[in-house]
């Protein structure tokens, strides 16, 4: 969202971050950093200071890009939902809370991406398209992809996530199969998310004897994302994974989808992708070693993935965003 504002609005916007998180922030927008310290000291941030300071820098209304909100504040906020069924959204904890006793001079909202069922019952729902920057598109037939080779990452390779421990052991577990028919010569990345997790990663790939064919890597940039999606063979994904966001990288990048079924993965990727039952690891194998050896059905699920990419057009969600935002900011007054 924050590069879709970048490129194509005239309003202004201000990214409220912590200094060591200011690289991710595309260039063009101004940026107000802040010392974040320890978790108790962000939790009060975002809860209090947040709200106060965009209220000194003259803002129109607060966009809060994870769940927690202020308690209190004086211009609107707004909630980005990060699509998944939270308790937090559930309209009895405290994110529900908030959002309603924020605001004191007008309404609130939450923004619900417009390809999921899960949250249009909450009564601050307010739907909009999601937001995919254009940087997932797929690179234009003979320009020189990226290299990924400080990865060790290099020739085919299937995209995963590594999420928790039991969606780790699912994917590694469904895995086994991928590389007991082709070995080493598709490779499974597993993006983790601090070195503890690709410690833990690499221990369970070297146990379950796939060590030779997993790769694990640590993203210091936003900005190495496109690159790793567009360059993929397939995307594998477990029902605990961070199914929505990812979900559209993939569609849009024109990677095919293997993943466990559930609401969000139904919601997100329609028929565009080939999901399984959840707990399954056999057959999350096999489904992703068909799509690897099987061109008709890989580009079958490629090309439905980027027809319903198409609705990702940023403008659509710029457009319906500030027209909310707008909106609550003329309430106020």
């Amino acid at each position: 969202m924050l590069e879709v504002f970048a490129e194509d609005t005239d309003d202004e916007l201000m990214v409220l971050i912590p200094k060591e998180a200011a690289r991710f922030v595309p260039p063009g927008l101004r940026v107000q950093t802040f010392v974040s310290g320890d978790s108790r000291a962000r939790l009060a941030f975002e809860l209090r200071d947040s709200a106060r300071l965009a209220t000194r820098l003259g803002g129109e209304a607060l966009v809060c890009l994870q769940e927690s909100v202020p308690w209190r504040s004086p211009i609107p906020v707004v909630a980005e939902s990060i699509g998944r069924p939270l308790r937090e959204l559930d309209g009895h904890q405290r994110l529900a809370t908030a959002v309603r006793r924020a605001s004191l001079g007008g309404a609130s909202a939450v923004f619900v991406s417009d390809d999921l069922s899960s949250l249009a019952h909450l009564p601050m729902a307010r739907r909009v398209p999601p937001v995919v920057s254009p940087a997932f598109h797929p690179a234009p037939s003979g320009t020189t992809a990226p290299g990924l080779g400080r990865w060790s990452v290099e020739g085919d390779y299937v995209l995963a996530w590594a999420c928790g421990r039991r969606g780790l052991a699912r994917l590694l577990a469904a895995w086994t199969w991928v590389d007991g028919s082709l070995g080493d010569t598709v490779t499974l990345a597993l993006v983790c998310a601090n070195a503890k997790i690709m410690a833990e990663a690499e221990a369970a790939a070297s146990s379950m004897g796939v060590k030779d064919s997993v790769r694990t890597l640590v993203l210091e940039d936003a900005a190495d994302l496109p690159s790793l999606f567009r360059q993929a063979r397939a995307y594998l994904g477990v029902e605990a994974g961070p199914i929505p966001q990812v979900f559209r990288w993939a569609l849009a990048s024109g990677v095919p989808i293997v993943a466990e079924t559930s609401n969000e993965a139904g919601d997100i990727s329609g028929d565009a992708a080939y999901l399984v039952p959840p707990a399954d690891e056999r057959a999350l194998g096999a489904a992703t070693l068909t799509v690897l050896v099987e061109d008709e059905v890989a580009e079958r699920l490629r090309t439905r993935g980027l027809d319903r990419a198409r609705a990702y057009a940023p403008h659509k969600a710029l457009s319906a965003r500030l027209e909310i935002i707008h909106a609550l900011g003329s309430r106020r007054g």
